[in-house]
């Protein structure tokens, strides 16, 4: 039973990130056409040129996230149907798009909010650490070949993976719920 719930979760992965980078791409191709155009047609006006490409741009990345949480929120409780439910990974996934029906602002709202409250806790972590590391003359923000001492770059995954080990539970318990 863990042995296909690990396989489904894995199986499932690799689809998401696969439709998430051919929707990311394809949205990037259409905001770049988007912006050319702009560009070409406001070119005399710079500054309303730059502003309606910002907001093509905007667009662009609403539109492909809407599109790829339509996609992942029919996914998105496969593993909690397989557990709770004890159904098999196939039946898991028509039970999960079911769930999943009209929660597509809720599951983007849970990203966002997953994603805001990673990178609070990795400020909060990785701050302090920088400035102790500028402290002690570690020179972190250069782009020359400079060697980074390893105790910097212990703490540095160490507070990474702190942060994502604390947080999964909210993604989880936000999806359960």
């Amino acid at each position: 039973r863990i042995g296909s719930l690990v396989l489904a979760s894995t199986l499932l992965v690799l689809f998401l990130g696969f439709i998430g980078l051919v929707l990311f791409y394809f949205g990037m191709i259409v905001a770049a056409f988007g912006i050319v155009a702009v560009a070409a047609v406001f070119s005399s006006i710079p500054i309303i040129a730059v502003v309606l490409s910002v907001a093509v741009g905007l667009a662009a990345t609403i539109v492909t996230m809407i599109l790829f949480f339509l996609i992942a929120s029919r996914f998105a409780y496969v593993p909690q149907v397989m557990l709770v439910e004890g159904q098999g990974a196939f039946s898991a996934v028509g039970r999960s798009a079911s769930l999943a029906s009209g929660n597509v602002r809720r599951l983007m709202a849970l990203f966002v909010f997953t994603t805001v409250a990673t990178y609070s806790a990795l400020a909060l972590l990785y701050i302090p650490l920088g400035w102790y590391a500028w402290a002690n003359g570690v020179e972190i923000l250069t782009f020359q070949n400079t060697v980074v001492p390893a105790w910097y770059e212990i703490a540095n995954s160490l507070i990474g993976q702190i942060s994502f080990i604390l947080l999964s539970p909210v993604w989880t318990i936000g999806l359960c719920l």
